[in-house]
């Protein structure tokens, strides 16, 4: 009698056993991981020295999970910075207050998105002044007068005379006031300056003293007033342009002698009297309309007088 050979068969399951063979289990097969790949848009993005926002779309498979970076401290990730699967990203740009471009990176994974940005134009430096002139007369006076500027303009007040003054806001950046003092002026000529700020100039116009001469025509009676003694003499000068001409006479001059020197109608007066012998300098300065003081050597070796001369 031959061996007994029984089959059992499982319907609906797709497995079968048999005692000859013995029986195995076979599970379902497991799904495979998805490969995970990231990609963006846009891959770069320009922006203006004012900055703004904008948003990076990520596209990804489902259950691919990503992060978000931002390179630069300027650039910012605001949400959100970490997601699964396709979704997108906001990031806001700061100001850019240089006025170099700068350049700067947001990386998604393996992805990176480039952000360029504009520096901010660099303004010219232009200054208004208010006013813009004065004009005043021989004694001194204090005035001031306001500076526009942009912003971030630096300027420097600087005179271009010693007897105008810069006595407050000599530099500053951007708007601001000058004060400033101007001399008597002690000459019978008027006289100009200015105060120059960046290409621009505040214009100052003084009068002269017309108490004093323009010239020296005419006779002068003069002393040295520290000479022991005494000593008295006479001028008598003519002028033609700055050119002084003329004689002296009086006490020590040997029967007089020949003048002659410069003026040019203000500042100091050089007179030289010479006796042939020798020559007597004064020098000086015009006190009033009809007097002149100074000092007066003889050959220019001391000692030294003080002189006056009034006419």
């Amino acid at each position: 009698m031959g061996r007994a050979v029984i089959v059992r068969a499982t319907l609906g399951i797709g497995t079968a056993c048999m005692w000859s063979l013995g029986c195995e289990s076979h599970k379902s097969p497991v799904a495979p991981s998805p490969v995970c790949s990231v990609a963006i848009t846009p891959a770069s993005q320009g922006f203006t020295e004012e900055g703004g926002t904008s948003t990076l779309a990520i596209a990804t498979a489902a259950g691919c999970a990503w992060n978000a970076m931002s390179a630069v401290e300027w650039l910012l990730v605001t949400s959100p910075s970490s997601g699964v699967g396709p979704g997108s990203v906001v990031y806001v740009v700061r100001p850019n207050a240089a006025s170099e471009s700068r350049t700067g990176s947001l990386t998604v994974e393996t992805q990176r998105h480039t952000v360029t940005q504009s520096g901010r134009p660099v303004l010219p430096c232009t200054f208004e002044l208010n006013p813009r002139s004065t004009a005043v007369g021989k004694d001194a006076v204090d005035g001031a007068f306001s500076v526009t500027a942009p912003a971030g303009c630096a300027w420097t007040a600087a005179s271009t005379a010693p007897w105008l003054t810069v006595t407050a806001g000599s530099s500053a950046s951007g708007p601001g006031q000058v004060s400033y003092a101007i001399a008597r002026n002690p000459n019978y000529a008027a006289r100009d300056a200015g105060i120059v700020i960046g290409d621009t100039t505040f214009a100052v116009h003084q009068s002269g003293d017309t108490g004093v001469p323009g010239a020296l025509n005419g006779i002068w009676n003069g002393r040295l007033i520290d000479y022991p003694g005494g000593r008295t003499f006479q001028m008598s000068l003519a002028m033609i342009g700055d050119r002084v001409t003329g004689t002296i006479t009086g006490d020590g001059t040997g029967g007089g002698g020949y003048m002659s020197g410069t003026y040019t109608g203000s500042g100091p007066l050089h007179l030289e009297a010479d006796f042939g012998d020798g020559k007597q300098y004064f020098d000086g300065a015009f006190d009033g309309p009809n007097r002149i003081v100074g000092t007066s050597t003889y050959n220019l070796r001391p000692p030294q007088y003080r002189f006056e001369l009034v006419r």
